[in-house]
């Protein structure tokens, strides 16, 4: 058994691929060998896998760009590796009710085959037999559902479910024309937006009622000066106005609009502190020290704010004999005795960066002789 797991890790080292169980979203590695059997009809491979790949019988594959249905699962009689029968698809169904949409199908059997000049395969009557993955997807198919494929319109007889396959028996019928229904939904979004924001608009897109991935979605806004929306739906707002934006299908040529978006200024933030200077004297005297009371109140409340600062703009070079800045009771003292600065005037301006504050108080220095 150690040589067998030696030799099979060895041609899996050399000689692997990576599959994909579809329903799974599982990668896994696998060798390929060309089926054998004689069935030309059949585009049939044998592959190789670990015991513990996400394989089972029914198993949608897909291995570049090409799907593959799993006929069976079978051991070597050993605990190291299966081996299956995988057969190519060879179409999709598409219900023309448009209830179940790409669906990978094998057409097992069939009756007066003929090909059209350029290699179209087209069942001119009878019945055929298609094998599809048992799955979510294929459980929605229902007796009596018609399709398009194969170079006709086929009406589902019976199903039969077993061993993971489900097994569509199908019967020619007369033409018929599937319905499809395109539509784009916008997902929810605001009827009014502040400058400056941004917004990201989404839409989801349907042929009939199956998802569509990746849809090709352009994106158009009806006043580029109020706001401009980017090709994936992100939305810069600009300036006041109304505006709406429009969403394109171009594979289908669909078009879904906004209802009217209003766009206006941003409410002006209120900061709930506020700073205020208080003094006992409306003048400073030369010679008598006058003290300056910084208040702080939060929501109409004083409270003590750590962090303000203060400065002196004058035309005059003030000197002062005293100056003291006590943070504790946030209280400034001057003092001068400059009798030249009689009559003069200065601004006490206090600040606080951080809470964005700022006061300001004019004296004018008199002298008390």
């Amino acid at each position: 058994m150690d040589t067998l797991k030696r030799s099979f890790n060895k041609t899996m080292q050399r000689e692997s691929k990576t599959m994909t169980a579809v329903t799974q979203a599982q990668d896994f590695k696998v060798v390929f060998r060309r089926n054998n059997d004689g069935l030309e009809e059949r585009d049939t491979s044998i592959i190789y896998y670990q015991i513990d790949a996400p394989m089972s019988t029914g198993t949608l594959l897909k291995y570049k760009g090409r799907y593959y249905i799993v006929l069976n699962k079978e051991t070597a009689e050993n605990d190291v590796y299966y081996k299956s029968t995988i057969q190519q698809t060879d179409g999709t169904i598409n219900l023309n009710s448009g209830t179940v949409t790409g669906i990978p199908c094998c057409c097992t059997k069939m009756a007066s085959m003929a090909s059209s000049n350029d290699g179209t395969m087209i069942l001119l009557t009878g019945n055929l037999e298609l094998l599809v993955e048992d799955n979510l997807a294929s459980k929605r198919i229902s007796i009596s559902d018609t399709f398009n494929e194969y170079g006709g319109t086929y009406k589902i007889d019976n199903i039969l479910r077993r061993n993971g396959i489900c097994h569509l028996f199908c019967e020619r019928t007369a033409d018929g024309k599937p319905t499809v229904n395109y539509r784009l939904v916008l997902g929810a979004y605001e009827k009014a937006y502040q400058i400056p924001s941004s917004a990201k608009l989404e839409t989801t897109a349907y042929i009939n009622d199956q998802i569509v991935d990746n849809p090709t979605i352009e994106w158009i806004s009806s006043d580029n000066n109020v706001a401009t929306i980017a090709q994936d739906g992100t939305v810069t707002f600009i300036k006041i106005g109304i505006v709406k934006f429009t969403a394109r299908w171009t594979e289908h040529d669909v078009e879904v609009t906004t209802d009217e978006i209003t766009v206006t200024e941003s409410e002006p933030e209120v900061n709930p502190w506020t700073l205020s200077i208080t003094s006992r004297y409306n003048k400073m005297f030369i010679n008598k020290d006058m003290v300056f009371t910084f208040v702080t109140k939060n929501d109409g409340v004083k409270e003590h704010l750590d962090g303000l600062q203060y400065e002196i703009i004058s035309d005059y070079s003030f000197t002062f004999a005293t100056e003291i800045f006590d943070t504790t009771a946030n209280t400034l003292t001057l003092k001068t005795t400059d009798t030249g600065a009689n009559g003069k005037k200065f601004t006490l301006r206090v600040y606080h960066t951080a809470k964005k504050l700022e006061a300001t108080k004019d004296v004018t220095v008199e002298s008390l002789v």
